[in-house]
């Protein structure tokens, strides 16, 4: 029995030493694996990172390429619109003042053809009205000479008639014809008198409508002038405002760009 327990005593220790040792080897080996497991995730965790890294500054590199194109392209196009709204704004006031100069030269030489013809057509009438008095008083001074003559003979068949008679029939009949004598003559001063006045304010009238004829005239030159002069000022204002429109933008979309 003592044998048998002192075997069984041994073969315990022997059995827990064993076990120890069994233990103390698991122990190694796990942390052994726990090391190696945790430098494989070191390393898996490192090469995604520096994989994640390189994404990232391609992306960046792409995203700021991307944004320089898209700055150069957005100038480029405000250039091109801002060069062809200026050509266009020049050839629509090019436009402009070629239809306002033609157009004021046709009011010019219409006004001109219009003024010839009224100073024509006044000069015809006054020339007409002074052969028509000049004709009417001519008529009116042989009228008054003939109705003269016709009383001087008339007072001298009465002298003649009343030689017969009393002397004082002889005296009234010269006076008579001398009376008769000096109305013709008035007769033939007023007619004279008329005629020069008529011809005077047919003169006054001629002269009249030329000066308002070229008052006119003056008047529409200096209005398409003005029209001219004016066009032309709006245009090139209007232009400089498109120049500094496209310049402003320009301006702005570098800044944006930057």
């Amino acid at each position: 029995t003592l044998a048998g327990s002192v075997a069984g005593a041994a073969g315990s220790v022997a059995g827990s030493v064993a076990g120890a040792a069994g233990s103390v080897a698991g122990d190694a080996g796990s942390v052994a694996g726990s090391v190696a497991g945790a430098a494989g995730t070191i390393a898996h965790d490192a090469a995604g990172a520096a994989g994640t890294l390189a994404g990232s500054v391609a992306g960046a590199a792409g995203s700021v390429a991307g944004s320089v194109a898209g700055a150069a392209g957005t100038i480029a196009h405000d250039v091109a619109g801002a060069a062809g709204t200026i050509a266009h704004d020049a050839a629509g006031a090019a436009g402009t003042v070629a239809g306002s100069v033609a157009g004021s030269a046709g009011t010019i030489a219409h006004d001109v053809a219009g003024a010839a013809g009224t100073i024509a057509h006044d000069a015809a009438g006054a020339a007409g009205t002074v052969a028509g008095s000049v004709a009417g008083s001519a008529g009116t001074i042989a009228h008054d000479a003939a109705g003269a003559a016709g009383n001087v003979a008339g007072a001298a068949g009465t002298i003649a008639h009343d030689a017969a008679g009393s002397g004082r029939n002889i005296i009234h009949d010269v006076a008579g014809a001398a009376s008769s004598v000096a109305s013709a003559a008035g007769n033939i001063a007023s007619g004279i008198a008329n005629a020069a006045g008529n011809a005077a304010n047919a003169a006054g009238h001629v002269a009249g409508d030329i000066g308002n004829t070229a008052g006119h005239i003056a008047g529409d030159v200096g209005k398409a002038a003005g029209n001219i002069i004016g066009g032309a000022a709006n245009t090139a204002s209007n232009v400089a405002g498109d120049v500094g429109n496209a310049a402003g933008n320009v301006a702005g979309d570098i800044g944006d760009a930057a």
